[in-house]
């Protein structure tokens, strides 16, 4: 991990205060492992230790792109926190459910019960306050990323192309793209309209 502070050198009186500026790099540290250390502060007869920890990131990446169509494709930029070739992990391109019922428990709390499938990468929920009916959405359809994988430096941004066909017209659809072995996800939404 390397660090910048600036200024590097500060001259206060007593019960004086300023600000600093920490800069972090990732450098050689790993990826999605937390690095630690300290900043010493010396002068007079006196060393403070000020503790710092980061956790270098696979990828600082949008949580959400949003998309229109029932085919085409779209650009999604990362800020690259590794070098080398970063694989795109692409889930997904299932379609929105709407759940318009509910239940009353004794404390007029009303809930919801959703089963979420086994081996499923991301689950979303919203909450609506209209009254409109609910409906079951399905339909099939093919969500990809290219390049892949996607060639990055260390703090460099790098873009890569979703392309998306086959989606059911006036359907929402969602899809994931993970970076590498990291838990830093994009959810791709695409609003399926002709």
């Amino acid at each position: 991990m390397d660090v910048v502070v600036s200024p590097s050198v500060l001259t206060l009186a007593a019960g004086e205060s300023a600000d600093i500026q920490i800069t972090l790099t990732a450098g050689s540290a790993p990826a999605e492992q937390w690095a630690t250390g300290f900043l010493t502060w010396s002068g007079g007869t006196n060393d403070v230790r000020s503790p710092v920890a980061a956790f270098p990131v696979t990828a600082d990446a949008p949580a959400e792109v949003s998309f229109t169509g029932v085919s085409g494709t779209g650009d999604v930029t990362i800020v690259s926190g590794i070098s080398g070739d970063m694989p795109l992990r692409v889930a997904g391109r299932a379609a929105e459910q709407t759940v318009a019922s509910g239940t009353q428990d004794s404390i007029r709390h009303t809930y919801t019960e959703v089963t979420i499938e086994e081996g499923t990468k991301r689950a979303r929920f919203d909450l609506l306050t209209d009254d409109e009916q609910g409906s079951d959405s399905a339909g099939e359809g093919e969500l990809t990323a290219q390049p892949n994988p996607l060639t990055v430096s260390q703090g460099a941004e790098a873009t890569y192309e979703v392309s998306w066909s086959g989606l059911t017209p006036e359907t929402t659809y969602y899809g994931v793209v993970s970076y590498a072995d990291s838990d830093v996800a994009t959810i791709v939404k695409v609003i399926a309209s002709e």
